[in-house]
């Protein structure tokens, strides 16, 4: 509930948990980015082409997190 009182999320991601448990018993770093849209919450219905327009911009968006999470991983 801390990330929901905190930042008023509407999801939280559960799923790479196993992965940074592993990762951290084996001293690797590591850093889980899932982009998430809702639809239905939004009320939009679903356009091929803008999702995938989104979707590449959301690739390119989390390549250049993860090229800065490398450039500083000293850092972390």
């Amino acid at each position: 509930m801390y990330i929901y009182n905190t930042y008023k999320t509407l999801c939280e991601e559960m799923e790479t948990g196993a992965v940074y448990t592993i990762a951290k018993n084996f001293g690797i770093p590591v850093i889980g980015i899932r982009v998430i849209t809702n639809n239905e919450v939004l009320k939009q219905t679903y356009d091929k082409e803008y999702a995938k327009d989104i979707a590449c911009k959301c690739q390119k968006y989390v390549e250049k997190i993860i090229k800065k999470a490398i450039e500083n991983i000293d850092e972390f």
